[in-house]
C-alpha cells in the first residue's frame, strides 16, 4: 500500500481591517515561504483556493529572514494578529525543515 501524494499548501486568507499590515507583503512573504517549505520537504507547491498551484516560483526565504521581515502598517490592510500567528507559524515550520534538511 502506497501512501498518497502529500496535498499542496494552502494558501492562508486574512481579514482585511482598516488598519493593518500591507497585503502585498504580506502575501509575498507567505508566497516565498510556502514555497522554499514545498521544496525542502521535496512535496508539492503551494495551490490556490481551486488547488493549481501558484506562480511564478519566488526567492527562497530562510526561518530568520521571515522571522526579521519588516512589513508596513497601511490603511486597507491584512489583520495584524492572524498574520502575526501564520507568519510565526511559517518561521517554525521554516526551522524545522531547515534542521532537518542540514541533518540529512
Amino acid at each position: 500500500m502506497t501512501s498518497p501524494a502529500p496535498r499542496p499548501l494552502p494558501l492562508p486568507a486574512f481579514d482585511v481591517v482598516l488598519r493593518g499590515f500591507d497585503r502585498h507583503q504580506v502575501d509575498d512573504l507567505v508566497h516565498r515561504a510556502s514555497f522554499t517549505l514545498a521544496s525542502l520537504a521535496g512535496g508539492p507547491a503551494p495551490a490556490d483556493d481551486d488547488g493549481r498551484p501558484v506562480a511564478p516560483e519566488p526567492d527562497p526565504i530562510t526561518s530568520a529572514e521571515l522571522a526579521d521581515a519588516p512589513v508596513d502598517l497601511v490603511l486597507r490592510g491584512y489583520d495584524r494578529h492572524q498574520v502575526k500567528d501564520v507568519l510565526s507559524r511559517l518561521v517554525e515550520l521554516l526551522a524545522e525543515a531547515e534542521s532537518r534538511a542540514t541533518r540529512g
